[in-house]
């Protein structure tokens, strides 16, 4: 099991969406799955996604539109690894983030 969970909502995040996923993969720690909540991204977000075929991102795709609460409150139902970060789909992480955080744990 990976130790880190990291969880990013998102909803046609467009640009900002591949500059956080980047960031998130760039990792120089990468024990980690990245679990993408897509809420019915109208912008080829989700598409974009799947062409990554990345094995650490998992995506659970929203068959309804959901409020910001409703799409985050689906965390509850993702398998979770050690220790999880969020991410909003219009955020970065620095490059070392997993690292330290790892180390400060």
């Amino acid at each position: 099991m990976p130790k880190f969970s990291v969880i990013l909502p998102v909803r046609n995040g467009g640009a900002y969406l591949k500059l956080s996923v980047a960031s998130v993969l760039k990792q120089t720690f990468q024990d980690f799955t990245l679990h993408v909540f897509d809420n019915c991204s109208t912008d080829g977000s989700l598409a974009w996604l799947y062409n990554l075929k990345d094995p650490r991102i998992i995506v659970y795709p929203s068959e309804i539109p959901l409020s910001i609460e409703r799409n985050w409150g689906r965390i509850h139902k993702v398998p979770k690894n050690e220790f999880m970060t969020f991410l909003g789909h219009d955020d970065l992480l620095d490059a070392e983030f997993l690292e330290k955080m790892s180390t400060f744990i």
